[in-house]
C-alpha cells in the first residue's frame, strides 16, 4: 500500500497489503412475503409499506444497511 502524510512524505507497507472487497448488486434489500402484491404479476414488491409515504433510502441504498423493497421501489436495485 502507497500512500502520502499530511506533510507530503511518501510512505509504503513493507508487506502486501490485502482488503477484501464484496460486490454485489441489491444484495441487502430484503423482499419480505407482505410486499408482494398478489392481485399483480408476481414476483413485485407492490404492497404498500405500511405508515411509509414515497421512498425513503437509506445514505446509499443497498450499502449501508438492509433496505425493505418497498422503501426503494423507484430505485432500479430494488427490483425483484
Amino acid at each position: 500500500m502507497f500512500g502520502q502524510t499530511l506533510g507530503g512524505d511518501t510512505l509504503e507497507t513493507n508487506l502486501p497489503f490485502e482488503y477484501p472487497i464484496d460486490v454485489c448488486f441489491g444484495c441487502l434489500v430484503s423482499f419480505p412475503p407482505d410486499s408482494v402484491d398478489t392481485s399483480k404479476p408476481q414476483p413485485n414488491c407492490l404492497a404498500p409499506l405500511p405508515g411509509a409515504s414515497g421512498d425513503y433510502a437509506p445514505c446509499i441504498t443497498g450499502q449501508d444497511q438492509p433496505i425493505d423493497c418497498r422503501m426503494c421501489s423507484s430505485v432500479g436495485v430494488c427490483t425483484p
